[in-house]
C-alpha cells in the first residue's frame, strides 16, 4: 500500500527552497553592496590623490574611507611627506606606500593590520609611525632599520614581545607599546641612547630587563596594570632622572620613588648653589686682586 504523503510535508518543501531562496538574494545584495562600497570608497581615494598631484601637496588624508586597498596611483605622490590611513579596513599595508621616498610620518591607526611588512624598511626618511589600534602579533626585524624614527606607537595590538632589533633605532625618542600582550622586553632595549619615554602599561611584564638602567636619555616611564610588583632597583640604581614613573597600583613604591627623585633634586640644587658660590667668591677675589692696579693707575691719570 503507497503511503500518502502528509500535507504539511508538502507544504513545507516549497516554504523551505523559498527561504533558501530568499537568504540567497540577501547574501548576493550584501556583496554586491560591499563591492560596490568598495568601489565608491576606492574612487573618492583616487579623486583625493588625483587633487594632491595637481596642488603638489605634500600631506594626504585618507581618513575613514572603508578603503581595503590603495590606488596605485597613490605611488606617484613621491614629494608626499605625511600620509594618513587611520579608520579603514587595511589588513596589510600595499606595497604601494613603501614606494614614497619622502615619507616623514605615517599613521595607519584603527585598520585591521594582521601583519606589517618587513619592506618597511624601504621607508628610510620616517620618523613617526602610529600603528595603534590593529590585530599585530609581531613585528618585524627590519623595524631597526628605521634609523631617522622618533616616535613609534603600537598602542593596542596583540603583541607578545618585541624584535631585538629594536634596540637599533638610535634616534627613537618615544615608545608606545601598552595595552598588548607582552611577556618580556629584549636586552636590546638598553642600546637605545636617545628614548626618552617609554609606555608599557597594561602588559604581562614580570620584570623589566637590567639593561633598561644604561638609557641615560630616560626620563618618563609608564608600566601600570603590569603583574611585576617587584622593585626594579636596577632602573634607578644608579639614575635619578626619571621624574615621571607610574608604577602597577602600589603608593608605598611610588612615594619611595618620589622620595628618591626629591634626595636626588635637592642634592643638584645644592651642587648648583655651591658652585654659583665659589664662582661668586672668585668673582669677588678677582675684583680685590685687580683693585690696587685699579686705584695706582687713576693715581698716575690725576698726575698728569
Amino acid at each position: 500500500m503507497l503511503q500518502r504523503r502528509s500535507p504539511h510535508i508538502q507544504y513545507l518543501k516549497p516554504r523551505m527552497i523559498g527561504i533558501g531562496l530568499i537568504w540567497l538574494l540577501c547574501l548576493l545584495s550584501n556583496i554586491s553592496g560591499s563591492l560596490a562600497r568598495d568601489d565608491y570608497a576606492f574612487n573618492r581615494a583616487q579623486a583625493e590623490i588625483r587633487q594632491a598631484q595637481q596642488k603638489n601637496i605634500t600631506g594626504l588624508s585618507l581618513f575613514n574611507m572603508g578603503l581595503t586597498t590603495l590606488p596605485p596611483e597613490l605611488g606617484e605622490l613621491t614629494q608626499l611627506s605625511h600620509l594618513d590611513l587611520s579608520s579603514n579596513q587595511l589588513q596589510t599595508l600595499p606595497d604601494v606606500v613603501f614606494t614614497l621616498p619622502n615619507l616623514t610620518k605615517l599613521t595607519v591607526t584603527g585598520n585591521e593590520l594582521l601583519e606589517l611588512s618587513p619592506q618597511i624598511a624601504q621607508l628610510t626618511q620616517l620618523q613617526e609611525l602610529d600603528l595603534s589600534n590593529n590585530s599585530l602579533t609581531e613585528l618585524p626585524a627590519e623595524i631597526g632599520m628605521l634609523q631617522n624614527l622618533r616616535q613609534l606607537s603600537v598602542l593596542d595590538n596583540q603583541l607578545t614581545t618585541l624584535p631585538p632589533e629594536i634596540g637599533q633605532l638610535d634616534a627613537l625618542h618615544v615608545l608606545n607599546v601598552g595595552n598588548n600582550q607582552i611577556t618580556h622586553l629584549p636586552p636590546e632595549i638598553g642600546d637605545m641612547d636617545s628614548l626618552g619615554g617609554l609606555w608599557v602599561a597594561d602588559n604581562q611584564l614580570n620584570a623589566l630587563p637590567h639593561e633598561i638602567g644604561a638609557i641615560d636619555s630616560l626620563s618618563w616611564l609608564n608600566m601600570e596594570r603590569n603583574p611585576n610588583r617587584g622593585l626594579p632597583e636596577h632602573v634607578f640604581r644608579s639614575r635619578t632622572n626619571i621624574d615621571r614613573y607610574h608604577y602597577p597600583d602600589n603608593e608605598a613604591l611610588l612615594a619611595y620613588y618620589q622620595m628618591q627623585w626629591q634626595a636626588a633634586r635637592t642634592a643638584q640644587d645644592s651642587l648648583l648653589l655651591l658652585l654659583g658660590v665659589v664662582f661668586a667668591g672668585f668673582a669677588v677675589l678677582f675684583a680685590f686682586m685687580k683693585l690696587p692696579k685699579y686705584l695706582s693707575h687713576g693715581k698716575r691719570k690725576r698726575k698728569r
